[in-house]
Order: C-alpha cells, then sequence, then structure tokens
C-alpha cells in the first residue's frame, strides 16, 4: 500500500514538473515569435533615447511614434528613465556655451529649453548667429569678388577670341601655318571660355545659397 502511494506520489510530482517544463516551452516560443518591432522596443534603453534626444535639442514629440508603436506591441516605455536621461540631454544642450556653439552653427533652434534654462542659452544663441551671420557675409563678400575677377578674366579671353576670329576671317590660302596656329589658339581660348562661364555659374549657385541661409538665419535672430 505504502509503496503504491509512493509511486503514485512520484507520479503526481513528475506530472506537475512536466506541465511546468510546458508551460516555460509556450512562453518561449512565444516570446521568440515576438515581432520585430516588439523586439526592438524591448531592446529600448528609454533613458540613452531620452538623452540622446535632449542633447540634440529636439522636442518630446520627436520619438511620439515610437513609444506609440511599443504600447501598440504590448510594451510600456519606461517613462521616468525616459524623462531622466532627457533631462541630463537637454541640461547639457542647453548650456551658455552649447548655446554659442549652435547659433556659430546657424543651426534652427526649436524651443526645447526649459525655462530655467532657456533665457541664458537664447542670449548665447543669438551671439553665435549674429557672429554666423558676419562671418556669412564675409565669405559671400569674397565668392562676389572671385566672382568679378572671373567675369574680368571671360571678358579678357571674349575679346581675344573675337580678335583672333578676325584674323582667321583674314588669311589668305597660302597662309596654312598661321592657319593652323590659330585655329589651336581658338581652341584654347574656347576652352578657356566654358571653363569660366561654368566657374562663374558655379559661383552665382554658392552665393544663392548663401543668400537663402542669411534669410533664414536672419529669421531665427528676430524670432528671439
Amino acid at each position: 500500500m505504502a509503496h503504491h502511494l509512493h509511486e503514485s506520489f512520484g507520479l503526481e510530482n513528475g506530472n506537475k514538473k512536466l506541465k511546468w517544463v510546458a508551460i516555460i516551452l509556450v512562453l518561449t516560443f512565444f516570446a521568440g515569435c515576438a515581432s520585430p518591432a516588439k523586439k526592438a522596443c524591448l531592446k529600448t534603453d528609454w533613458r540613452k533615447l531620452g538623452y540622446d534626444e535632449g542633447v540634440r535639442g529636439e522636442e518630446t514629440d520627436s520619438s511620439l511614434t515610437l513609444r506609440r508603436n511599443c504600447r501598440s506591441e504590448g510594451v510600456t516605455p519606461d517613462m521616468r528613465r525616459y524623462e531622466q536621461g532627457r533631462r541630463q540631454g537637454i541640461e547639457k544642450y542647453c548650456s551658455v556655451k552649447n548655446g554659442r556653439a549652435v547659433g556659430i552653427k546657424g543651426s534652427p533652434y526649436l524651443g526645447a529649453c526649459p525655462p530655467d534654462l532657456e533665457a541664458s542659452f537664447k542670449t548665447a544663441y543669438l551671439d553665435g548667429l549674429h557672429t554666423h551671420l558676419r562671418e556669412l557675409s564675409a565669405e559671400m563678400i569674397a565668392v562676389s569678388a572671385k566672382q568679378d575677377s572671373l567675369r574680368r578674366q571671360l571678358a579678357d579671353v571674349e575679346e581675344e577670341l573675337s580678335y583672333l576670329e578676325k584674323e582667321f576671317s583674314q588669311i589668305g590660302p597660302g597662309q596654312v601655318r598661321m592657319l593652323s596656329g590659330l585655329l589651336s589658339e581658338l581652341r584654347r581660348l574656347e576652352t578657356d571660355e566654358m571653363s569660366l562661364d561654368l566657374q562663374i555659374d558655379a559661383l552665382e549657385e554658392d552665393l544663392k545659397e548663401m543668400r537663402q541661409r542669411r534669410d533664414r538665419v536672419k529669421k531665427q535672430a528676430d524670432k528671439l
């Protein structure tokens, strides 16, 4: 009798072990079947995500889509760690030193700094923007001067071409050597003319982009 009870008890324990093994296998199976999006959410370092956003001066809605997607995948974002990281990043971004550096680059300010940091950041940022505008103006003057120099060279080349074309039209049948030399010189001048035209056009495009950047930076400065 005792022997049979022992066997029965052992069988019951064995069934329980098998039951738990089955449950673990099922859970492991479903975990392995998680979608790539869910796996990405599970691996997300929320503190680092918040820090990276903050240190780049991005607004909180830049990761809103990710957070919504994670919730739809059944993964709750760790907002406490996210906010901790974001505050650390924002404090670094909104420093006076970085404010001036961001302004000197002519980068936009998206209004991410909290009230306790924004005033000092804006002052430094505005100072950096004015420095950027001065440097940009100096660069535009240099490009315009280069363009004027190329235009003068082009005018000289065109004048010389005009002169050679007249010479070419007056060459007689017996002046073969002179004809060959003039043709060679004409080709060289035409190549120079084309090269100068291309350089002048390229500089004009540079100036156009600089004017647009200048206007954009001025608007940024006026908003502060």
